[in-house]
């Protein structure tokens, strides 16, 4: 996992423990743990949570009625974002409403889902 990867806000595992990204540089990241303690954590040391339909529930999703090519479907009633879960990967297949009006809003909804930069002709 790279730096270009982490966001204000993520979060990781270290060590078993959850904890929060709170600041990044290229080397490692400062985390928050639950327990208040701040310590700054080479990035080769913290591990990515894996993605689960409980993570989905506690993150505000609702589960909807009707599976799609044997996945679950849920939405988030905040920013009507339909996702589909098939218990290893998550698809997003229909966005409405927070219409994105700029670009840098564009590039980090883009970058959110495909963990890429979105690169531009000239």
């Amino acid at each position: 996992m790279g730096s270009r990867e982490l966001r204000i806000g993520n979060l990781l595992e270290f060590e078993g423990d959850k904890c929060e990204v709170i600041e990044i540089d290229s080397n490692g990241a400062v985390v928050l743990f639950e327990s208040g303690e701040e310590v700054w954590i080479d990035l080769f040391q913290l591990q990515q949570i894996k993605l689960t339909e409980e993570w989905l529930l506690k993150s505000g999703f609702e589960e909807i009625i009707g599976n799609v090519e044997n996945s679950k479907c849920f939405r988030h009633p905040k920013c009507s974002l339909i996702v589909y879960f098939d218990g290893i990967r998550l698809s997003v297949k229909f966005w409405q409403g927070n219409e994105k009006k700029y670009v840098h809003q564009l590039q980090n909804f883009y970058f959110a889902l495909t963990n890429k930069e979105l690169e531009y002709g000239k």
